[in-house]
């Protein structure tokens, strides 16, 4: 294969070469492998190589060191034609494959087939080496593999997965899932706006094509559910239409699908013109579907029969109108525009329906249809929004010039689509789950919690950390490669902390600082090294705190005394910013804890003595407060939700004093409590009060309860500092309130309002059989011969229907072979004497795959 510029020089070839032992060697080469020192070896022992772009891919099959399985696939990833290395998946089921879904965007989406063909889509960093799980139970067929034993496997000979990147948006994805075996029934659409990092399932239109009310909710579990690859292969006689998107018309989508709670609803025709957020149903039943203009004209025709009528809207789908095409009816196969979608021009493929089979194009022109060109005021702007009133993709506001939907005029092939981009304020959109974290399974919350198959330390220093350097800790998210967005709340909650790498044991040091920065000075070693700190500028008073390792600094030019803690931790922070004029010294009391310091610019020092009272917990605390200024600012800390503090302020002399009462607002009850029900355990899921509450804390964490109503006694289940709480040992037929509330930060009291959630799904069970015992014995009698005949009958009837299955299979199977190409992709089926068919007439129809667009019979 050739090189892919502008990666690789204009002259690169790619050769795979097959070993004796079964494995092939990748190698490439600038000249067509004229000279030795042109030639590199990319990798060894490879099973299976791809090339995408900047990225490179190859599969191994090795035995691990120490692993339990025979032998293990692994993936070895190159970005930008760096050395491959390999790929890091943190699961504890074994891999038995590995699917490139895709790698745009400097992100790699790959789905990894698991044992019992269990497929999950994994999300990759920028450089393609450390995975990430996004979404789990994806639709994946290879035909080797996962699906191979359906009937997709006469119609494919390449593996694939249900995922469908919308083109012209950035980081959106529609995904097909499946719970169970491989049948619509079990299939279900999610989309993703943020490349990944959190799924939802699709909103369901409000109204039908006929303009009747759809009744599905969200809530209820129904949503709307779009067919793709699979579909397409799955359904023979009617071959449903994937999904069409394209860098033409950026934000408008037609897809085939149905609404409910899965695929297997009456498949419909819908559009969408906010890059996927919201649909509408366009047309009832299955249709062909393109558009061209920029995708200022959509055009269908009707599935499923002959036809002599298309239709056309002007309007993004909102309307449609009839129009007669061929007075004759036609068999349509295919309906197509020109590559770009630029064309007003559509070119219908297929065969006149009352003769025999002969290959007919039709071509429709609807410039005259548009009238004239467009002018500026038929124009508007247009940004992606994912209906959470966020208005940005991926960090950036993009603002795409588009035709409105209501203005009937033509774009033109030469028109060319103004784009402005502005960066945003971060949100929870702009963050995926980081390496050893993975969604929550209900998704609504979009919550990233530990996975449990990861085995390592999730909070541990990377090694190796050296000292001096920093390190950031995660909390469970990462920000999406090649997202811009900065600053938000958001930004500094999900963020990963930035810390010290951490400091042992060491020999006597001396700390000095110069100006814009602090040294520590190593006596035993001699060795002089600069502290890991951020923006000095004129550091001139400084002293350590022996206890907490912590080093405390005045910055002159800042106005500002910091902190920073060696042991990691917490980061460089502020601890005095106010009313500082020019520090010149200051030093730590390790017995008061207490921090002193000498502002020159102040006129004269003043002790104070605070004195503070926490009437309902029944605890008092002291601060001491030396200062220069005659207005006093002092910032209480630690102050509970939902208390009642006495606070007393006076002179050390005794000579002033003033007090006064303050009452703190309680913390909100916490939102969205939900359960999710496992095999032998339950799980309590919640949204964590820092969202609306920017002074929380989720170190002080959360306290459950539970209340049982047949015992009438409630119980404490513990606390935790996650949005979720696992509860087993619950009993059958019983009845539970649970009660999730917030901490109190220091004393572990509770300060917030309880969010209660009845749960009552626990059916009796096996204790229902109690009751019926004594009439068991008198029933055994009748009931047992009864059972015993009827079983006799229902195996009868399965052998038969077995017998005549396998006969009716043996005839299909022979008959399929003797007709189907599966190299081609196509099938011809005659109605001659093969058949039985005594009329000459009768048409022979040449089907055609979806590669390759046109057939001449």
């Amino acid at each position: 294969m050739r090189g892919v510029e502008p990666y690789d020089p204009p002259t690169t070839v790619l050769v795979q070469r097959h070993e004796p032992q079964g494995v092939s060697t990748i190698l490439s080469s600038t000249d067509f492998f004229q000279s030795e020192q042109n030639r590199r070896v990319i990798l060894e022992q490879v099973d299976s190589f791809q090339l995408r772009d900047k990225y490179m891919f190859a599969t191994t099959t090795r035995k691990l060191f120490g692993s339990h399985e025979p032998s293990s696939v692994q993936l070895w990833v190159s970005y930008n034609r760096q050395p491959m290395k390999a790929a890091q998946f943190m699961t504890r089921h074994p891999i038995t494959e590995y699917y490139i879904a895709d790698a745009s965007e400097d992100q790699v989406f790959v789905c990894v087939n698991h044992q019992n063909n269990i497929t999950h889509l994994y999300i990759s960093d920028t450089q393609g080496l450390s995975f990430s799980l996004s979404l789990e139970n994806v639709l994946y067929y290879s035909p080797e593999g996962s699906g191979s034993n359906t009937l997709i496997r006469y119609f494919a000979n390449e593996p694939f997965a249900d995922l469908h990147r919308v083109e012209g948006l950035r980081g959106v994805f529609i995904a097909t899932l499946i719970n169970g075996s491989v049948s619509e029934d079990n299939m279900r659409s999610v989309i993703t706006f943020d490349k990944g990092g959190t799924w939802e399932l699709l909103q369901p239109p409000a109204a039908d094509s006929l303009g009747g009310t759809v009744d599905c909710q969200l809530s209820k579990g129904c949503s709307l559910h779009l067919a793709q690859r699979w579909s397409q292969l799955f359904n023979i006689q009617l071959r449903r239409m994937p999904i069409l998107s394209k860098d033409s018309a950026p934000g408008v989508i037609m897809a085939t699908g149905s609404v409910g709670r899965n695929l297997a609803s009456k498949p419909n025709v819908y559009v969408s013109s906010s890059g996927g957020a919201r649909w509408r149903e366009a047309l009832a039943g299955p249709h062909f579907y393109t558009w061209g203009d920029h995708g200022g004209i959509l055009m269908a025709i009707a599935q499923g029969g002959a036809a002599t009528h298309l239709k056309f809207s002007t309007n993004e789908g909102e309307t449609w109108t009839d129009f007669k095409f061929s007075d004759r009816e036609v068999y349509v196969y295919q309906l197509l525009t020109e590559p770009g979608e630029k064309s007003t021009i559509f070119t219908i493929f297929g065969s006149y329906a009352n003769q025999r089979h002969s290959w007919l194009i039709l071509q429709v022109n609807t410039s005259d249809v548009l009238g004239v060109p467009c002018s500026e005021a038929d124009y508007k702007r247009w940004s992606p929004s994912d209906e959470h009133g966020n208005e940005c993709l991926l960090g950036r506001e993009i603002t795409f010039k588009r035709r409105a939907p209501h203005a009937t005029c033509f774009n033109g092939e030469d028109f060319d689509r103004p784009i402005t981009i502005s960066n945003c304020s971060c949100t929870r959109q702009d963050y995926e789950c980081d390496y050893g974290f993975k969604l929550s399974e209900d998704l609504s919350l979009q919550v990233c919690v530990p996975d449990p198959e990861f085995l390592g330390d999730l909070y541990a220093p990377p090694v190796p950390c050296p000292v001096g350097t920093t390190y950031r800790r995660s909390k469970g998210y990462r920000k999406v490669p090649g997202d811009s967005c900065n600053g938000g709340d958001v930004e500094s909650r999900l963020d990963g902390e930035m810390l010290p790498c951490p400091v042992g044991e060491s020999n006597e040091f001396i700390l000095y600082a110069v100006r814009n920065s602090i040294h520590r000075y190593d006596l035993a070693t001699g060795t002089d090294q600069a502290l890991p700190l951020a923006g000095l500028r004129e550091a001139v008073a400084l002293d350590f705190d022996y206890d907490k390792n912590c080093l405390y600094w005045a910055d002159i030019s800042l106005d500002t005394i910091q902190r920073l803690c060696l042991n990691g931790s917490t980061g460089q922070e502020v601890v005095v910013r106010k009313d500082l004029q020019n520090v010149e010294a200051l030093t730590f009391d390790p017995i008061s804890r207490l921090l002193y310091w000498v502002d020159a610019g102040a006129q004269k020092i003043e002790t104070y003595a605070i004195h503070v009272r926490d009437v309902i917990r029944k605890s008092e605390r002291d601060y001491k407060l030396t200062t220069q200024n005659n207005t006093v600012e002092y910032l209480l800390k630690g102050l509970e939700p939902g208390g009642r503090y006495s606070i007393s302020v006076r002179l050390r002399n005794m000579s002033k004093e003033a007090s006064f009462t303050l009452s703190t607002v309680p913390l909100p009850a916490p939102e969205a409590l939900k359960i999710l029900t496992e095999k032998d355990h339950v799980f309590l899921f919640w949204k964590s009060l820092a969202v609306r509450e920017k002074g929380f804390n989720e170190s002080r964490g959360y306290e459950v309860h539970v209340h049982d109503s047949v015992t009438n006694q409630t119980s404490y289940l513990g606390n935790t500092t996650e949005t979720y709480f696992r509860i087993s040992s619950l009993l059958l037929g019983h009845n539970y309130t649970f009660s999730v509330q917030a901490r109190c930060l220091l004393s572990g009291q509770l300060c917030g309002e309880p969010a209660l959630l009845l749960y009552n799904q626990l059916t009796a069970g096996a204790s229902d059989a109690s009751h019926s015992e004594g009439h068991s014995g008198d029933m055994a009698a009748v009931v047992v011969p009864i059972l015993f005949l009827l079983l006799l009958g229902v195996c009868g009837s399965l052998v038969a229907l077995y017998l005549r299955h396998r006969r009716l299979q043996n005839n299909f199977t022979a008959f399929a072979n003797s007709h189907y190409n599966s190299r081609l992709g196509s099938a011809i089926f005659s109605s001659g004497d093969e058949l039985g068919d005594d009329d000459e007439d009768a048409p022979m129809i040449s089907g055609f795959s979806d590669d390759v667009p046109m057939v001449i019979a």
